[in-house]
């Protein structure tokens, strides 16, 4: 635990459904991207030995369109999602730009400097999952394990289907998540 940290990305609520919270508590520490801004103030009150960066990822290091829902877990990067979701009633609060890293960006400039082992990679990106996958150097960053959200069937193909070639072993679903493992 003391060597490796996480990258939680689209981490929303620093201690409900987060898939990084035990982690902390046992002692691992990490990275956690989230462009709520209220929601990083809390990972910050909450969890402040983590690093905080209040922002998105994707294949691109730019601005982006933040859509704010009236649901803050809904937010997203991805106008598709937005209209889905608008359907289904969440209500559009604010529009702001925010930055937007590639993974491999973010971890050249922010691993931990005690912490050598990529534990765990988490990805909750409302649509963008796929796409904030896409952005990882897979030859220089390799996570033990990654979690990602995979919100339809065609983004849990596409989504098996990248990370397999990667040599990542699907071993759950949980919900909305899937858990792939490194192979050995």
């Amino acid at each position: 635990m003391d060597k490796g940290f996480y990258l939680d990305i689209g981490a929303n609520h620093p201690v409900k459904l987060s898939n990084t919270f035990r982690l902390y508590c046992l002692g691992m520490r990490g990275i956690i991207v989230e462009p709520s801004e209220v929601m990083c103030r809390l990972h910050q009150l909450y969890r402040p030995k983590d690093i905080h960066i209040c922002a998105g990822v994707g294949e691109a290091d730019r601005l982006s369109k933040f859509l704010e829902l009236s649901y803050h877990g809904r937010s997203t990067f991805s106008e598709e999602k937005y209209i889905e979701d608008g359907k289904a009633g969440a209500e559009l609060t604010k529009v702001t730009f925010k930055p937007i890293f590639k993974i491999s960006t973010i971890l050249r400039y922010c691993i931990p400097k005690d912490r050598t082992v990529f534990a765990l990679l988490s990805v909750d990106a409302e649509g963008w999952d796929y796409v904030v996958l896409q952005s990882n150097n897979w030859d220089a960053y390799r996570p033990l394990i990654i979690i990602v959200e995979q919100i339809d069937e065609d983004s849990r193909n596409a989504i098996f289907k990248y990370l397999t070639d990667r040599e990542y072993l699907r071993i759950a679903t949980l919900g909305c998540n899937t858990v792939y493992k490194l192979i050995d």
